[in-house]
């Protein structure tokens, strides 16, 4: 195994006693598109927030709101993910290799995550013009407003469907 500076020690924050289902049931399930090694959770303004230092996305709120209900008492009185009428104050962070979650203050495990994405220097030359910035701005503007097909939607939501089954399933 190669040296790897880990974002976060148990110092820092509490290793829960819980495992989290399967990726197909869990962080695939739930929305999160990215790769890294740890990935973050919190309810804010009835949206489910995603994270792992390099991408913040919008995930499904209803297999989070199913798993979240499995913590325990002890879990969620020590730590607030968010719900409906609070914001959180600490985030959920899960190791997508040991399956293993931890709980941090949101913060420091928003600061944490961002130190597991590599930052290559960036030169004066890599610098977006004007220009190029407003390109990708309309870019992401014309990404975000762009519509899924009908087939596409029926699609989605079979798939949510069969992984909402597997969610339950597994917490059974």
């Amino acid at each position: 195994m190669k040296n790897e500076i880990l974002p976060f020690t148990l110092f820092t924050f509490d290793r829960l006693g819980i495992t989290s289902p399967p990726a197909d049931v869990f962080e695939d399930l739930i929305g999160y598109s990215g790769d890294l090694r740890f990935v973050g959770f919190c309810y804010q303004r009835q949206t489910l927030c995603i994270e792992d230092g390099q991408i913040n996305e919008i995930g499904d709120w209803r297999p989070w709101s199913i798993w979240y209900r499995t913590l325990g008492v002890e879990i969620l009185k020590r730590f607030c993910f968010g719900y409906r009428g609070r914001d959180p104050e600490h985030m959920l962070i899960l190791d997508r290799r040991s399956r293993a979650i931890y709980a941090g203050p949101l913060r420091a495990a928003q600061d944490a995550l961002r130190q597991q994405v590599p930052r290559p220097a960036q030169t004066a030359s890599e610098t977006l013009s004007p220009i190029d910035q407003e390109k990708k701005g309309e870019d992401l503007t014309a990404m975000l407003t762009s519509t899924m097909s009908a087939a596409d939607c029926e699609t989605y939501q079979a798939k949510q469907k069969e992984g909402m089954a597997k969610l339950e399933q597994w917490l059974t």
